[in-house]
C-alpha cells in the first residue's frame, strides 16, 4: 500500500514554526510523554487534550454532523490542525494553505488490522496490541514501549509518545491520528 505524508513540507515539530513544540524541560523529563483526551462530549471529536505538563493544551471542536474537526490552541485560540471529513478526507497543520489526503496517509492495510502511516519519509504501522493501539516502524519487531500507544480507560483516551518518537517528528501525526482512529469515521477503532 502506498502512503502519503500529510506533513511533508511543513515545519518539523522541533522547529519554531510548529504548533506542537514542548518546552525543553518537558522534552527530556521522562521517557514517555502523556497526552490525555478528556471531556469527551460526546466523543473524541469534541474534547480537550491535556499535555504532558498536566495543563490543557488543545481543544478539539466538531459541529454536529460537521464536515471539519478543528484543533485549537487553548492559549491563543489559533487552529493547530484541521481534519476535513468531506471526500477526499484531508488534514491541515498549523494554518498551512495546503492540506494532505488523510485517507492515503492513514490507510487501512490489506489485513484490515493495521493502519499504515508515513511521516518524514519513514513508514509506521498502528496495530492493536498491549490493550491499545501501538505505533511501530514497519518491518521492525514490536517495541516495548512502542513509539506511541493509544488506549481508552473510562471516559478518557490517552496517547503515550516516547521521547524518541517526539524526536522523530511524530507528535503532530500521533495527535491527529488519535482523533482520526477513535472518531468512528475510519475503519480501525
Amino acid at each position: 500500500m502506498t502512503t502519503l505524508n500529510p506533513f511533508s513540507g511543513w515545519p518539523n515539530p522541533g522547529g519554531s514554526g510548529s504548533p506542537a513544540v514542548l518546552p525543553p524541560s518537558q522534552q527530556m523529563k521522562s521517557h514517555v510523554l502523556t497526552f490525555r483526551y478528556v471531556e469527551l462530549s460526546p466523543d473524541v471529536l469534541n474534547c480537550t487534550i491535556i499535555g504532558p505538563d498536566s495543563l490543557p493544551w488543545l481543544e478539539v471542536i466538531t459541529a454536529p454532523n460537521g464536515p471539519r474537526t478543528i484543533f485549537r490552541h487553548l492559549g491563543n485560540g489559533a487552529a493547530a490542525y484541521i481534519i476535513d471529513w468531506t471526500r477526499p478526507l484531508s488534514v491541515q497543520v498549523n494554518g498551512q494553505p495546503e492540506s494532505k489526503h488523510l485517507g492515503h496517509w492513514l490507510g487501512l492495510q490489506v489485513d484490515q488490522n493495521r493502519q499504515a502511516m508515513n511521516v518524514g519519509g519513514a513508514s509506521y504501522t498502528w496495530l492493536q496490541r498491549d490493550n491499545g493501539i501501538c505505533l511501530d516502524p514497519v518491518g521492525a519487531p514490536a517495541r516495548n514501549p512502542p513509539l506511541a500507544r493509544i488506549y481508552r480507560i473510562a471516559s478518557a483516551i490517552t496517547l503515550e509518545l516516547t521521547t524518541e518518537a517526539f524526536g522523530l517528528g511524530l507528535l503532530d501525526a500521533a495527535v491527529v491520528a488519535t482523533v482520526a482512529i477513535h472518531s468512528g469515521r475510519l475503519q480501525l477503532n
